[in-house]
């Protein structure tokens, strides 16, 4: 699906970004068409130590709690101006980690995203647009 296609994308930029360039991409989705995503997810695992569903899973764990964390900032009004903003961020922290997410944060607010309280969160789950 297009949805796999851009998440392999983000996953190869975090973990090995030669493969962004020439066929390479569609190769390997072909390989996953082919072979199955569970194949590949094995392969991957084997290789970065991460697989696409984790990498994914670790996404919208990001994208839900920056969500959160920016509604608390806010007094909950997310802003299409702040949304892209977010999504922004949330792009940088997908490829360069949560902890580089949280110094940003710190610098700016004083406080990261382990001050977003689990229990507040609406239970309602957000999709990244990325």
């Amino acid at each position: 699906s297009r949805k796999d296609k851009e998440m392999l994308e983000l996953y190869f930029q975090k973990f090995d970004p030669r493969y962004l360039n020439g066929n390479y991409m569609e190769e390997i989705y072909e390989h996953a068409e082919k072979y199955g995503m569970e194949v590949l997810n094995y392969q991957l695992k084997k290789k970065y130590l991460q697989n696409l569903d984790e990498f994914t899973l670790e996404g919208q764990k990001l994208h839900n709690d920056m969500y959160e964390f920016y509604r608390g900032i806010h007094n909950g009004n997310i802003t299409p101006e702040l949304d892209r903003k977010i999504e922004k961020e949330l792009f940088y922290g997908v490829i360069n980690g949560r902890e580089e997410v949280n110094k940003n944060l710190m610098k700016k607010y004083g406080k990261d995203l382990s001050s977003v309280d689990v229990r507040a969160r609406r239970k309602e789950s957000y999709k990244p647009s990325w």
